[in-house]
């Protein structure tokens, strides 16, 4: 079977203009009245291939009826279903059901069209089906051509349906060119296709066939031709409905032009439309009534496939005399208007906006400004009360309101309640409301009262109220000079303001026709600029002011009456200097305050900014920098950020910016072990939100590189470089920008961290870490770090490393010669430490030499312990004795344990059966006492704690000793502690099946204090008295108290024990032994298999370093 995707090309081939003839007209209007029945057609020649062999006639292609309707409203149609359900007996699949037309004589070029319906398990995983349309030649069923498929998307999309994949019941009509099949006999099937045991049903009706001319090129299709405006007022604004332009030609249909009459706009990016085949894009129109602008026009869009037109009209009036009109497009709240609760809503009833009140458990009030109705005076509106009752016969608790106060807002009459048991409106209302006599210092308000509460029920149900278009009668001083404007940014008294690109911006002033600008470091405030007449707009950047001064600044509002008198005088004061021209600048915002001359740029949405976390820093070998995060955006669209100082970058440097970041807040943030995760994305705009590296130059804004992350690695902190040669000798500042999109509510915000500005060298590498302590490693075992080491190449230049040495034998590392690193990136490796057989602290370096003779250090260390030591410090090291080998542990309380979870803290097990369990400690307040790995116990969910931890046989001597190292969870500060643990050590010298044999203490019943953060209690047990003896130690920790929480132990060390058991030594060299050979002073020789690697070298002493499984010897050896 064939999938057949039309050529554009070839359609082009049959394009001529014929007379139509229809082929095939089918309906499936039968006179059966049956749900299911045969024939399936009306008309002859069609048949069917059934693979379904029952009796459910269902099952199988068959006329349904349905009395209101089966697809389109018309009462029979084609049908055919699949088992609902796993349990069902028949019509289960995978299967196919055929129907299939009579031969059709494609001797032109034709168009099959026809409706269909399937359910949305059709694209559901395990009930997946399939509704295609294969084209049979010669009754070739196996090499048919599948034209059509609801799982395919390409083809789903060239028969006009764009909706993938089918989610709901809707009905569809497709539309299939059958051009390709010119000069055939073909037969068309319909098939039910089942792709899993379970499926829904599938229908199909008015299914035709006819002649038609195949389009050359793109056609441009409205969706309507002509809109009528409402009846306007004189400079108010309208929309049109959505409309709709589709291409029902070839692909890509563009938009080349859009002729507007005066006063028509739009906000369609036509530039940007490229439409395949059926595809659409929906636009606005908006028309601005003015004196000048015409009532009537032709909009007319311009495309590669031909012109289309959109004619408009318009019915203008006047403001009647004495009102004014306030449509709230603008500025909310509007000149001279005063708000309590509403606020602007772009689902406007007019326009751009309009007032908008919704749930409040407080009153609303939006107030006009000062009337004089000393003679009275009307209020007339429009509004929409929007409300829909949760079970139909319920009403909002909320009062929608017309007040007016005759003396100046002291006192309040209602003049208006909407009638609340109309329930909610269908359409919008024009009002008109008698607000009486009164005086000349009168107001009116519109009031949302507010909801009822119910303790029990919660918040009652509300309307959302929207008011547009208001006539104000008799506007106090409309023919008196205008009053004064209101401050918007920046705050009155603000202080650090950046001296460059200062916004001044203020609100509009009542009956204002313009402004006039004073801005000023004198007490008249004009010595910077005087009387700068700025028109109708109410904002300007001053380009460039002093530091570390204070600025006065007014705004006068004129009209042509005259300028507004007493205006306000505000103020702000500039940020020291605090530019930078000296190289490295460091910044990890250690200080917890936003650095000296960076500024911050708030969201709309609760003045939401970009602030310092110190709780949760951010840790990088030396480096600890708290992180700067954006926090959480309330909207979509939105953004906030932040913007360093200046920055003089040299003319004849490069400098490198470089820092930190991840894609969630910093107390979310995940630490790669090797810190070597790199950004992932391709496309930073996810739907949800993203972040942004920007640079100021030459007077604007340009992204740098995006730092947003999707998916598993969002959470990961992650480094990015940027090399700044293209702004060398630029002064320059840095911004860091997070916006929100449609999906703003899954907003995790963008933190950074560690920012840094240095000078680009040729050779630079740095470790992500400064020094790796293997710790304490039993005699003739080693300890390996795993790949969390990382090798950075900083600098320009690739690295090829010549060499990686050790002064010390003990020390390897996977890092090796011949390893190349490009710029920008880097290689993880490991390290190990052997202690071998000699008791003793190393201190070493792994030195890495680059073929250019650059080279870099890391400093190493690690304790060799003696072959009379056994030591447990419950970290992953599989390459030394497990704590899970040697110990059995008897759960003696035999409870489940509490769930347990704790700040950056894992375990092994959980919330279950367990006396001990493996966790690791990576909470800064909670630390293991060595390294991160610890045991916990737990807190049983009922009755107090009783744990056993037996070691495995301890061959015990003069001296030998047990520590270790124990403590709470809860600490000295912490509030209503629910009571201490306690450990006693026990000895038995028989076995350790049971703890009835553990009959001697060596270390009594120790109650566990509260400590410190990152303290630990010592505790050593004397096991001298059984020298001689083989013996089993056990910890027993118990608790006094139901409820105890947690305790951790830590580095459990045997001392001066007898010949450890399991202890290895070598004594020949096999073939397939791994050997080093070392100089005396720790230079490596040779290595290779089996002794062998010895016969070439030449005279003297060397250390042989020999590998046999996990046993690890480093032996002298003198070659004679």
């Amino acid at each position: 079977m064939k999938k057949f995707y039309l050529s554009l090309a070839l359609l082009a081939l049959f394009a001529t203009g014929v007379q139509a003839q229809t082929l095939l007209d089918e309906d499936f209007e039968t006179s059966s009245t049956e749900s299911y029945s045969r024939p399936v057609t009306k008309g002859s020649g069609w048949t069917t291939i059934d693979s379904y062999t029952g009796t459910n006639m269902s099952y199988k292609w068959s006329n349904t009826y349905g009395e209101k309707g089966v697809v389109d409203g018309s009462k029979h149609a084609a049908a055919c279903d699949g088992a609902l359900f796993e349990s069902s007996t028949e019509g289960k699949g995978p299967r196919e059901e055929i129907l299939l037309s009579p031969e059709l004589n494609l001797d032109n070029t034709y168009q099959l069209k026809f409706d269909w319906k399937v359910g949305p398990m059709a694209s559901m995983d395990n009930s997946k089906y399939d509704l295609q349309v294969r084209v049979v030649e010669n009754d070739d069923m196996a090499n048919a051509i599948t034209v059509f498929s609801i799982q395919d998307q390409n083809l789903l999309k060239e028969s006009g349906v764009l909706t993938y994949p089918i989610t709901t019941w809707d009905p569809h009509t497709s539309e299939i060119d059958l051009s390709y099949f010119k000069g055939k006999k073909v037969k068309l099937a319909f098939v039910y296709k089942m792709l899993y045991p379970i499926a829904n049903i599938a229908y199909i009706d008015n299914v035709t066939v006819k002649q038609f001319t195949p389009p050359t090129q793109p056609v441009p299709v409205l969706s309507d031709n002509a809109y009528k405006f409402p009846a306007m007022y004189i400079g108010e604004k309208f929309y049109t409905t959505l409309f709709s332009l589709t291409n029902q030609g070839t692909n890509g249909l563009k938009v080349t032009g859009i002729d507007l009459p005066q006063g028509v706009t739009t906000t369609w990016d036509y530039k940007s439309v490229d439409l395949a085949k059926y595809e659409s894009s929906r636009f606005q129109l908006a028309y601005t009534a003015s004196l000048t602008s015409p009532v009537k026009g032709d909009v007319v869009v311009h495309t590669n496939g031909g012109d289309v037109t959109v004619a408009l009209s318009a019915e203008k009036m006047v403001v009647p005399e004495g009102y004014q009109l306030e449509s709230f497009n603008d500025y909310f709240p509007p000149a001279g208007w005063k708000n309590k609760g509403w606020s602007k809503n772009v689902r406007a009833l007019e326009g751009d906006g309009s007032a908008y009140g919704t749930a409040s458990y407080t009153d609303a009030y939006l107030v006009s400004p000062r009337l004089d109705l000393s003679k009275g005076g009307k209020l007339i509106f429009t509004y929409l009360n929007d409300f829909t009752s949760g079970d139909g016969s319920t009403y909002q608790t909320n009062d929608f309101k017309v007040d007016v106060s005759y003396n100046g807002g002291k006192t309040w009459t209602t003049k208006w309640t909407y009638d609340y048991t109309r329930g909610g409106m269908t359409n919008v209302d024009n009002l008109s409301v008698d607000l009486g006599t009164g005086t000349d210092s009168s107001y009116v308000r519109f009031v949302n009262t507010a909801v009822e509460y119910d303790s029990e029920t919660g918040a009652g149900e509300f309307a959302d109220i929207y008011v547009d278009r208001v006539l104000l009668p008799n506007v106090y001083g409309a023919d008196g000079v205008p009053g004064a404007a209101t401050l918007i940014t920046p705050a009155d008294s603000a202080t650090q303001v950046l001296p460059k690109n200062i916004t001044l911006s203020w609100g509009p002033a009542q009956f204002a026709e313009g402004y006039r600008l004073y801005v000023g470091s004198n007490d008249a405030a004009d010595n910077l600029i005087s009387n700068l007449d700025l028109g109708d707009k109410m904002s300007y950047t001053v380009l460039a002011a002093d530091y570390s001064t204070t600025y006065k600044w007014k705004v006068v509002p004129y009209n042509s009456v005259g300028s507004a008198t007493n205006v306000p005088v505000w103020q702000f004061t500039t940020q020291p200097d605090a530019s930078v021209k000296d190289y490295p600048y460091v910044q990890d915002f250690t200080s917890g305050n936003i650095p000296t001359g960076w500024t911050l740029t708030p969201a709309a949405s609760y003045n939401r900014n970009w602030y310092i976390n110190s709780i949760y820093p951010y840790k990088f070998g030396a480096v600890t920098s708290n992180a700067l995060t954006s926090g959480y955006l309330a909207g979509k669209n939105e953004q906030n950020s932040i913007t360093t100082q200046e920055f003089t970058l040299p003319a004849d440097k490069v400098i490198m910016a470089s820092w930190v970041w991840t894609s969630v807040h910093p107390s979310d943030a995940l630490v790669d072990p090797s810190d070597s995760k790199k950004k992932q994305n391709v496309e930073p705009n996810n739907g949800i939100s993203a972040g942004y590296f920007q640079i100021y130059a030459d007077g604007q804004w340009n992204d740098l590189t995006s730092i947003s992350e999707t998916g598993d690695d969002a959470a990961y902190w992650k480094s990015e470089q940027v090399n700044l040669s293209a702004y060398a000798g630029k002064t320059v500042q840095f911004r860091w920008v997070h916006k929100t999109f449609d999906n703003y509510y899954k907003d995790g915000g963008t933190s950074v961290a560690h920012f840094e500005l240095e000078v680009s060298q040729a050779d630079k590498a740095t470790f992500n870490k400064t020094v790796w302590n293997a710790g304490k490693v039993n005699y003739n075992k080693s300890a390996n770090s795993g790949e969390v080491f990382t090798l950075f190449n900083k600098g320009s230049n690739a690295l090829k490393i010549k060499s990686v040495t050790f002064t010390n034998p003990n020390f390897t590392s996977t890092l090796a010669a011949g390893d190349e690193i490009a710029s920008g990136e880097s290689k993880n490796f490991s390290l190990q430490f052997d202690a071998l057989s000699s008791a003793t602290s190393l201190t070493d370096a792994m030195t890495v030499t680059f073929e250019s003779g650059y080279q870099v250090a890391l400093p190493v260390s690690g304790t060799a312990l003696a072959a009379n030591q056994l030591y447990y410090g419950f970290e992953d090291n599989k390459l030394d004795y497990s704590w899970k080998d040697d110990f059995t542990m008897i759960d003696a309380d035999n409870t489940v344990n509490e769930s347990f979870t704790y700040y950056l803290t894992s375990t092994e097990k959980n919330g279950e059966k367990y006396a001990y369990t493996q966790a690791w400690l990576n909470n800064p307040l909670t630390t293991a006492h060595d390294g991160v790995g610890v045991l916990l116990t737990g807190t049983p969910i009922s009755g107090k704690a009783d744990d056993w931890l037996i070691s495995k046989p301890i061959n015990a001597t003069e001296g030998t000793t047990f520590d270790f190292y124990v403590r709470n969870l809860e600490q000295t500060n912490s509030v209503l502690p629910a009571g201490m643990n306690h450990v006693t050590v026990l000895v038995s010298t028989t076995d350790k099946a049971s703890t009835a044999s553990f009959n001697q203490t060596v270390l009594a019943n120790q109650e566990v204090p509260y400590l410190e953060p990152n303290t630990w209690q010592h505790y050593t047990a004397d096991l001298s008295s059984f020298a001689g003896k083989t013996i089993y130690v056990a910890l027993r920790h118990t608790t006094e108290a139901e409820g105890v929480m947690e305790a951790f132990y830590d580095d459990f060390t045997f001392n001066n024990i007898g010949t450890a058991s399991g202890v290895k030594t070598v004594t020949v060299i096999n073939d397939y032994d791994d050997v080093q050979v070392f100089t005396i002073d720790g230079r490596m020789v040779t290595a290779g298999k089996g002794a062998q690697v010895l016969e070439s070298l030449d005279k003297g002493l060397y250390i042989v370093r020999v590998a046999q499984g996990n046993t690890v010897q480093a032996l002298r050896y003198m070659k004679k």
